[in-house]
């Protein structure tokens, strides 16, 4: 079924839907689908700033760009021809499920046409490493937009007027395995540009236009390098969208301050007690000076996990734009450095170093200075290992880890709007930190109850 732009009975002019694809930078070196290989084309098409790319008083969500798919001509528009289709796939940077919002461009075939940034995406030239793309530039303002939910729940918006482009299209084009979203549907709406947008610039009337029904825009910061070129939405100083903005900073400045507070003094009061009951006793094969070595393998050990885990955890949540996963890096981090600084001025207190390595006696037995640091990090990785590969520590892991797993799942660790690559590294990432944290569990409890001393 193909969707009329003409049908009287589905002309929607009380809402709006404006976009603001402002210039994105597009690398060519990161396909993940070509139209040699897989019929179409995806790229990774990530927004650069912090405003959504789409608004409309449709939906109360904001969205911004994830990927950019290049497919055959579904004939989506009833007596509009074209020859593929241009498709966004937003992601909703304030609500966790697995839909999508899509935007549909149509691209028609002109020979005469002037090669757009689009072409060297479909065609790209060996010599050019990058496409900037600004597809403000390109979409008619006054095409109207047919708006649709399908069965899934996903959000779409196909564009009624086709972008000329001058790359001949094969006719093996095909389409993602993975249907995006449904490209039928008898409940759409034609939603008709209000005169207002009808203008020379689509991007700035037409966002302007999207801020006046919702209240869902982020002002554009007036230093941003790119306003000279780019002009998106001005915002006066003193009006209604910015009487709150002291407020809003002196509230989030305060915010910050009481957890890093929070988690300074968590960290000095739990560290040291942590550090002495479940780490420094479990250690008792080794006496005075190799003790301490022991000691620096479980730090050298620990420090290796965490900075995986920090660093792992902040980098998935820039790829992701998941702002809470990039906060609780951060706050991992902070832990982490607060806990080895608190701990290894424990280490000098010459107090600490008696009642440890030698309690009773008159003089410490051991030298924190002479304290070798790899030397006995093989025995200590050989020993734990040998203690967890037992059949019955074996099975401890394998529950403890599966008890983790099912409570990231049940609290919704694995609900993700974002594509099948990064929901699967999702999975590994989780059953890494499991196994990790199961392991440490497995020969905190194998020591205390058997008496097993694996370090």
């Amino acid at each position: 079924m193909s969707f009329n732009i003409l049908d009287s009975t589905k002309i929607n002019n009380r809402n709006t839907i404006a976009h603001n694809y402002y210039s994105t930078q597009i690398y060519l070196n990161q396909f993940h689908r070509t139209l040699k290989t897989d019929g179409y084309i995806q790229l990774p098409f990530v927004s650069n700033k912090p405003e959504p790319n789409i608004v409309s008083d449709l939906f109360q969500l904001q969205y911004t760009c994830l990927n950019l798919y290049i497919t055959k001509s579904h004939n989506l528009i009833k007596d509009v021809s074209y020859n593929a289709e241009l498709i966004i796939q937003h992601d909703s940077t304030t609500n966790n499920d697995s839909t999508y919002l899509y935007t549909c461009i149509p691209l028609k075939t002109v020979s005469n046409s002037v090669n757009s940034p689009i072409d060297k995406i479909i065609t790209p030239s060996s010599d050019v490493q990058s496409v900037s793309l600004t597809l403000n530039e390109l979409i008619n303002p006054q095409s109207n937009k047919i708006y649709y939910k399908d069965k899934k729940g996903n959000q779409v918006i196909i564009y009624s007027s086709p972008l000329s482009v001058n790359t001949l299209f094969d006719i093996s084009l095909g389409e993602p395995n993975i249907p995006l979203f449904e490209t039928t549907s008898s409940n759409y709406s034609v939603i008709v540009p209000s005169s207002q947008s009808l203008t020379d610039n689509p991007v700035k009337e037409g966002f302007v236009e999207g801020l006046t029904q919702t209240a869902y825009c982020q002002p554009v910061d007036t230093v941003d390098p790119d306003m000279t070129i780019e002009p998106e939405l001005s915002i006066p100083l003193v009006g209604k969208y910015t009487s709150n903005d002291a407020t809003n900073n002196a509230t989030r400045t305060a915010i910050n301050f009481m957890s890093f507070v929070l988690v300074l003094a968590f960290t000095v009061i739990i560290t040291p007690i942590i550090y002495d009951n479940y780490i420094v006793r479990l250690i008792s094969k080794q006496t005075g000076q190799g003790k301490m070595d022991r000691l620096r393998s479980i730090d050298i050990y620990t420090c290796v996990v965490f900075i995986y885990i920090i660093f792992t955890l902040i980098m998935r949540g820039i790829q992701t734009n998941n702002s809470n996963l990039t906060l609780v890096g951060f706050f991992i981090g902070l832990f982490f450095f607060i806990s080895m600084a608190v701990i290894q001025f424990k280490k000098m207190d010459t107090n600490w170093l008696q009642q440890t390595f030698n309690p009773g006696g008159t003089d410490p037995t051991v030298s924190y200075k002479n304290t070798s640091s790899f030397n006995d990090l093989g025995s200590f990785l050989v020993e734990n290992a040998k203690l967890i590969m037992t059949p019955s520590n074996m099975l401890v892991l394998l529950l403890i880890t599966g008890i983790f797993y099912f409570l990231v799942y049940i609290f919704g660790g694995f609900k993700t709007k974002k594509n099948a690559k990064s929901s699967i590294s999702g999975y590994i990432y989780t059953l890494t930190y499991t196994l990790i944290l199961g392991a440490y569990i497995t020969v905190v409890v194998t020591s205390l109850n058997t008496n097993n001393q694996p370090a």
